[in-house]
């Protein structure tokens, strides 16, 4: 349970938790890395750091911080709502990060311009980790875009419950969306 909370309501990582930001960064940025070596054999920071030559990310702030790696992550809600969002991330869908956590990550996407978006979840939830290819996504502000790639996973609590899913992609591969034309 969230520190300090006396509610399973006051959980981020809980089912009937209605919004807000989870409380410890560092135990987070940990069960993201941990889940995605888990699935896939390689962590979060290993994921980052292969394809950055820049500046190395090692630390929970350092990613946090990050202008160019978007990590985003949700809980576990019916509908459900983004719980955390680095710097790339919030800068890249225009949110400040007390209204990202307010909003269902749902409203990120444009479903009818995802196709098959509830059976490549439930693959990815199944396989424990995936890939989405031209991701188009919405700002904050309505504006479309789209991202070439994004990293998909489960993520797991250290006793290994399910707490949600994340997301890590390229901010370089994200583009504007042009709407196909038809003759």
């Amino acid at each position: 349970m969230a520190k300090g909370s006396n509610s399973a309501a006051d959980d981020p990582y809980d089912q009937c938790f209605s919004g807000g930001c989870i409380d410890n960064l560092s135990a987070h940025i940990g069960h993201l890395d941990r889940s995605l070596k888990k699935s896939s054999g390689t962590g979060l920071f290993d994921w980052i750091n292969e394809r950055s030559e820049d500046v190395e990310v090692t630390t929970a702030d350092l990613l946090d911080e990050n202008q160019r790696f978007g990590v985003l992550s949700h809980g576990m809600q019916p509908d459900p709502i983004f719980n955390y969002g680095n710097k790339a991330s919030l800068e890249l869908f225009g949110y400040e990060i007390k209204d990202l956590c307010r909003t269902a990550s749902r409203l990120s996407t444009v479903p009818e311009l995802m196709k098959d978006r509830e059976t490549l979840i439930k693959e990815i939830e199944s396989r424990g980790y995936g890939y989405i290819s031209d991701a188009v996504r919405v700002k904050s502000d309505g504006e479309l875009f789209v991202i070439d790639r994004i990293l998909v996973w489960t993520v797991f609590d250290d006793a290994g419950r399910r707490i949600g899913l994340a997301a890590v992609y390229d901010r370089e591969n994200a583009r504007s969306y042009v709407a196909p034309t038809y003759q």
